[in-house]
């Protein structure tokens, strides 16, 4: 989610940005990029906002309803800084995962 977040703040409403500028910026591959670009997509449409995508041109954000769209980022803001780092976030569910097993668990199954 936080990765997310950052691509949104990178995407920019002036120019066009590709999956190979953002996997830099992000330490992630081109491939992360575009199946994160793909879920945004989905969840800006409802939140005042859409991603454009052009072969060869890239991803522009293109915001029509600035109140909404800002709402919905200042939400995404203050649960991100309530939830932390992600490796925190992982290492507190495989935590109650094992709490909460019935059986013995195995490392691959976490």
């Amino acid at each position: 989610m936080e990765r997310w977040f950052k691509i949104l703040k990178l995407l920019s409403e002036n120019d066009y940005i590709t999956n190979k500028q953002l996997s830099e910026q992000l330490g992630v591959s081109k491939r992360t990029v575009y199946n994160d670009i793909s879920a945004l997509k989905k969840i800006v449409q409802n939140n005042g906002a859409r991603i454009e995508t052009r072969p060869h041109y890239g991803s522009i954000l293109v915001v029509e309803n600035r109140i909404q769209y800002q709402t919905f980022l200042d939400s995404k803001i203050l649960k991100i800084s309530r939830l932390g780092d992600t490796s925190k976030i992982r290492a507190i569910k495989i935590i109650q995962e094992m709490i909460s097993a019935a059986q013995p668990l195995k490392f691959d199954e976490l």
